[in-house]
């Protein structure tokens, strides 16, 4: 039962997280932001934390808070992630440092 209840949370969680996704690729900043409140963050894994982390960075870029999207994402290290990660992660980056440097 207890496997069960924590399979559930996870699909629930990737359902919330494929919900962020789509919110935040038409630009529903304030939709992303409520499908990122409703994710349990104890059922998730690493790449959907760090997936989350990204767009929790981007709504901050976005909202002119790079010193914040900067803070969400120094606990990741390059060398832990895919490629496709890091992309994400130097991608988002840059765009923080050039926001602070505005």
């Amino acid at each position: 039962e207890a496997w069960v209840k924590i399979s559930g949370g996870i699909k629930r969680a990737r359902l919330y997280i494929e919900a962020v996704s789509a919110y935040w690729q038409v630009g529903n900043i304030e939709q992303t932001r409520l499908s990122l409140a409703k994710v349990d963050r104890e059922q998730i894994n690493f790449a959907m934390g760090f997936d989350i982390s990204v767009l929790e960075a981007k709504i901050a870029i976005q909202e002119v808070n790079p010193s914040h999207a900067l803070d969400l994402l120094s606990p990741y290290d390059a060398n832990q992630l895919t490629a496709r990660q890091q992309r994400s992660l130097f991608e988002t980056r840059l765009q923080a440092y050039q926001e602070t440097s505005n």
